[in-house]
């Protein structure tokens, strides 16, 4: 019987959702992984409301996006690009969105990110 439920409790646990929703009542940005000078990240939609991104084939660093590491601006100048999967983004919806710039190594960092309604998001802390 211990054996049945052991079972049964694997297989609920590997029908978890890959793509889990985003948090009930707020906009979040949560950092997946960084290969080369590329971070992606998770936009979450958890509002009522739809949300879109500013030229979001194309983010510019320093205007649309600013990379933060150690309480310092990496990307003040419109050097670097981003891009996001798609310009709106509906309630209870994610997507992938990439930045390219400079992350200090081993530094602790985080994304803000400008939406089209002038308000912003930060990302969570992590490490490249």
């Amino acid at each position: 019987m211990i054996c049945w439920f052991m079972a049964v409790g694997v297989a609920l646990a590997g029908c978890a959702p890959a793509n889990p929703p985003p948090p009930a009542g707020k906009v979040s940005l949560e950092f997946v992984a960084t290969s080369g000078s590329d971070a992606e990240f998770r936009l979450g939609n958890g509002t009522s409301r739809t949300i879109g991104l500013i030229g979001a084939r194309s983010l510019v660093a320093g205007s649309d996006f600013r990379i933060i590491c150690n309480n310092m601006i990496s990307n003040a100048l419109p050097s670097e690009r981003g891009w996001g999967e798609r310009a709106t983004l509906a309630p209870g919806e994610a997507m992938r969105v990439v930045f390219r710039g400079e992350f200090e190594k081993g530094g602790r960092c985080l994304v803000r990110l400008r939406l089209q309604d002038g308000g912003g998001i930060d990302s969570n802390e992590f490490r490249p």
